[in-house]
């Protein structure tokens, strides 16, 4: 936070959203609003905006929406006119939503949807807030890390009933994807059959995952190379 002669204050103000809630970033405190994944016109969200005048004040707004609803595509081949079908195709419950487009610097976009209400919600409390996916900030990750290590690299990220998973291998992504992992064992399987897919060795393979991963004793076991990475608030 920058001060200036007028006592006047300077900050950014980091918003994430995802179906469990909204976490808000300032002033060096992280605040965290819960409400119902089945709330669908973020009720919640709204109120808190309106509580919360100060939120709107802030020089750079930065929102990152987080979902499952998201897709990876290759900008070479990347249709903006398929954009809303394929999504439709992976998540069919997407057909009534709006439709975005984040590009990366790796040569890929991510396109996600965003519920009618939320879009609206952003449009109107942040007309100039920047927004993005998780996803785009999660892969970027991995790729940068599998490049600097000049290695394999499997990045892990627990969310509710289900794990993404990441592949990477020295700078290019291999793989993103979201599978439902009720139990632990559920994610070292998926973790192990990416592995025989791309033929990657158990023994050289970095395989990190967040701290809320339920099944890093299992994957300790079975992966030599295992790391344990903090969440940021834009993932």
């Amino acid at each position: 936070m920058l001060e200036t002669g007028s006592n006047s204050q300077s900050y950014k103000q980091s918003i994430r959203i995802a179906t469990d809630g909204l976490s808000f970033y300032s002033h060096g405190v992280v605040r965290h609003i819960a409400f119902d994944r089945h709330d669908s016109f973020f009720r919640r969200a709204v109120s808190y905006c309106l509580c919360e005048p100060d939120i709107a004040d802030a020089d750079k707004i930065e929102i990152t929406f987080c979902s499952p609803w998201a897709c990876a595509i290759p900008n070479d081949i990347f249709d903006e006119t398929q954009a809303a079908k394929i999504l439709k195709f992976h998540y069919p419950e997407t057909a009534s939503m709006a439709t975005c487009r984040q590009q990366s610097e790796y040569g890929f976009s991510i396109v996600y949807a965003l519920p009618v209400e939320c879009k609206e919600l952003i449009d109107k409390n942040f007309p100039n807030a920047q927004i993005h996916h998780c996803d785009l900030k999660r892969i970027e990750q991995a790729i940068a890390t599998s490049k600097i290590t000049d290695s394999d690299y499997i990045r892990i990220y627990t969310e509710n009933g289900r794990t993404c998973i990441i592949a990477a291998s020295q700078g290019q992504l291999q793989l993103c994807n979201r599978y439902e992992t009720p139990q632990p064992a559920d994610t070292l399987y998926y973790v192990a059959d990416i592995c025989e897919q791309l033929h990657w060795s158990q023994r050289t393979t970095i395989v990190a995952y967040d701290s809320d991963c339920q099944a890093a004793s299992l994957l300790q076991e079975r992966f030599t190379r295992c790391e344990t990475f903090n969440l940021s608030i834009c993932e």
